[in-house]
């Protein structure tokens, strides 16, 4: 029954040790505080064991009209570099060979602690170890205050060469009804100035079809910004 059941919010998973133990002791524990620990350092058991997921940050610094993780999570808070090279040198000495960078949006990483993605980066190559990063989602909005430097730093050979940018709808109406903060015409601009550095790069995008009141030229106009982004990777998710 849902009145027995433990809970346990994201901001609270240093506790999922005492709220399992007294699950399975028949004992309900509810933990859904907003402790804002860093959980960098928190251990786990990888599935493979030559990667590696580092996660930067929690919480978000948008508010997307149709995302849940602000309310999930909270505002924007950055892991301090340090902490998530020391994580990544450790690893890396245990013989990781692969990094997944990960958060809510990586390119807002940093505005909090007056720090940013790239220079994050750019702490990155300065491990000695030979190993594979692989940088997650990026929203357009963030993604353009530091563009320039990002196009510098995926040139390292440390990065894959993949750019996971999601436009979610091709229509200005649409957009600005998301709240994303930019127009159908960033993400072309942006995929254009790393194509333009590096052309082999992987694109990845993501779509989100039949928003409240998107019409078919909504559709189409969304359908324009995709042939004109030409990524190689498609996530389509119907609105609900």
């Amino acid at each position: 029954n849902s009145d027995k059941a433990s809970l346990i919010g994201p901001n609270a998973i240093h506790d999922i040790v005492k709220v399992t133990k007294k699950t399975l002791n028949n004992q309900r524990s509810i933990h859904l505080e907003n402790n804002r620990k860093t959980k960098s350092w928190l251990p786990r058991i990888r599935q493979n064991p030559i990667v590696n997921i580092i996660e930067i940050a929690n919480g978000c610094g948008l508010h997307c009209s149709y995302c849940i993780t602000k309310n999930a999570r909270g505002k924007l808070m950055s892991y301090p570099q340090e902490l998530i090279l020391s994580e990544m040198r450790a690893s890396a000495d245990l013989g990781c060979l692969e990094y997944w960078i990960t958060s809510q949006d990586n390119a807002c990483y940093g505005i909090d602690i007056n720090s940013s993605l790239p220079n994050l980066m750019n702490g990155i190559t300065s491990i000695d170890n030979d190993f594979k990063v692989r940088i997650g989602m990026m929203s357009p909005l963030y993604v353009k205050r530091i563009v320039d430097e990002l196009v510098q730093c995926y040139q390292n050979n440390k990065f894959f060469k993949f750019l996971h940018l999601p436009i979610q709808s091709g229509s200005s109406r649409i957009l600005n009804l998301m709240r994303r903060g930019h127009d159908e015409k960033l993400p072309l601009e942006i995929i254009e100035k790393f194509r333009s550095v590096l052309p082999e790069i992987t694109v990845s995008t993501d779509v989100i079809i039949g928003f409240p009141t998107e019409t078919e030229f909504d559709f189409m106009e969304t359908i324009s910004v995709i042939e004109k982004m030409d990524p190689d990777i498609v996530n389509i998710s119907k609105f609900g």
